[in-house]
C-alpha cells in the first residue's frame, strides 16, 4: 500500500521578504552631508593674520644718562701693567742674505721676519706646493715697504736658503744636557711666574 506524503500548501511555503520589505539604505536626504561652503572653518581674515613686528628700531637704553651714575658706580678708576707682547723681532746676521733674481737684498724687519718663517720650513713639503706658496707671497707682499713691492714681483726668483742654513745650524747648536734642560725649564718657570705677578692682576679705586 502506498502512503502519499502531505506537502504544505503552496501559502504556507516559507517565503522571503518582498522587495519592498527588503532593508533599504538612507535616502539621498538622509544620507549625512557635509558642511556647507559657509559652515566650512574660514581661516583668519587679513586683518586678523598676526602682524609681524615693526622695523622700528628698539630704543637704546643710555646707561649714563638714565640712572644716577655715582650710586650705581662699583669703581671709578683701574690701572695696570698692560698686555705681554711677544719681544721684539731680532734681526738674522749681516752675512745671512737674502736673495732676489741671484743678487742679495736687505729686508725691512717686517718683510725680514717673515722670510725667516718661510726659509726655515725648506724642508717641510708644504713649501713645495704651489697654492702654499702663493699665500705666503701674497701674505708677505703685505708687510712689504713700497720699495720692497716694486722690486720683489716674482716669487720664483726668491731665494731663501742662507735663512734656512741659519736656523738649521742655530737649532743644532742648542743640543742641551738633561741638567741644563733642566735648568732652562725652571727659568722659563720663573720667569713665568714674573709675568704673572706683574702683568696677571689690576688696581681698583673706589
Amino acid at each position: 500500500m502506498t502512503v502519499k506524503e502531505n506537502t504544505p500548501p503552496e501559502k504556507e511555503k516559507e517565503v522571503g521578504p518582498s522587495e519592498k520589505e527588503k532593508e533599504v539604505g538612507p535616502s539621498e536626504k538622509e544620507k549625512e552631508v557635509g558642511p556647507s561652503e559657509k559652515e566650512k572653518e574660514v581661516g583668519p581674515s587679513e586683518k586678523e593674520k598676526e602682524v609681524g613686528p615693526s622695523r622700528k628700531e628698539p630704543e637704546v637704553w643710555r646707561w649714563p644718562v638714565q640712572q644716577n651714575v655715582e650710586a650705581a658706580a662699583i669703581w671709578k678708576t683701574c690701572s695696570h701693567n698692560g698686555p705681554a707682547f711677544a719681544p721684539p723681532y731680532e734681526r738674522v746676521p749681516n752675512e745671512v742674505k737674502f736673495k732676489y733674481s741671484g743678487k742679495p737684498m736687505r729686508l725691512s724687519d717686517e718683510a725680514e721676519e717673515m722670510a725667516g718663517f718661510y726659509g726655515r720650513m725648506l724642508d717641510n713639503e708644504y713649501t713645495s706646493q704651489p697654492l702654499f706658496q702663493e699665500n705666503f707671497f701674497n701674505d708677505w707682499r703685505a708687510v712689504m715697504t713700497d720699495k720692497e713691492k716694486r722690486v720683489i714681483k716674482d716669487f720664483k726668483k726668491c731665494n731663501f736658503q742662507e735663512f734656512d742654513i741659519y736656523y738649521n745650524v742655530k737649532v743644532g747648536q742648542r743640543v742641551l744636557s738633561t741638567e741644563e734642560k733642566l735648568q732652562e725649564k725652571l727659568r722659563l718657570k720663573r720667569q713665568k711666574a714674573d709675568l704673572i705677578e706683574k702683568l696677571g692682576s689690576n688696581k681698583i679705586q673706589n
